[in-house]
């Protein structure tokens, strides 16, 4: 496996043999619309690239989820997910992510309680349900911690400072 900015994932060989091709119909009647699918993964993360990010970090790394305006510093790798105006939503890649990401802190924009309070309330009770701390810093700041990401998750999100970094935590 290789990662590498602007190209992003790559399988091996072997790997390609365990995938599906663009533009098949699987068992269960899914198309697949966009790139390969590795079909023995059991998770709900299918990205291959986010995957990827999440299988490489280490005690106390971090990874961004930004809403479609999160500035991604040049230097830090992009995982773009964004299709349109609202799709995907924040939550439903935070919860994936959740499914393979240990989590012990979320540091959340301290604006977005004004914001998108529904929004802040979820994500709230999302991230305290993974026994993770949660903290709060002004929006400048935030945008400056993502320069020290392992990666930027771009989702297609609209609401006002929808965006989340979350740190490694270990298993054991």
């Amino acid at each position: 496996m290789s990662w590498s900015r602007g190209r992003g994932f790559r399988p091996t060989s072997t790997q390609r043999l365990k995938t599906v091709p663009i533009g098949v119909i699987n068992k269960s009647n899914e198309v697949i619309l966009k790139g390969m699918l590795i079909i023995m993964k059991k998770t709900p993360l299918l990205n291959c690239e986010l995957s990827y990010v999440v299988a490489q970090m280490g005690h106390f790394d971090t990874l961004a989820i930004g809403d479609a305006g999160l500035p991604i510093p040049r230097d830090v790798p992009r995982i773009d997910l964004a299709v349109t105006k609202g799709v995907p939503e924040l939550m439903p890649v935070l919860k994936a992510v959740l499914s393979e990401l240990n989590v012990q802190k979320a540091t959340l924009a301290v604006e977005m309680q004004d914001s998108s309070p529904a929004l802040f309330d979820a994500l709230n009770k999302l991230i305290r349900a993974e026994g993770a701390e949660i903290e709060l810093i002004p929006h400048e700041e935030f945008k400056a911690r993502t320069n020290s990401s392992v990666a930027v998750v771009r989702t297609g999100e609209m609401q006002s400072y929808a965006n989340i970094i979350l740190e490694s935590g270990v298993v054991f």
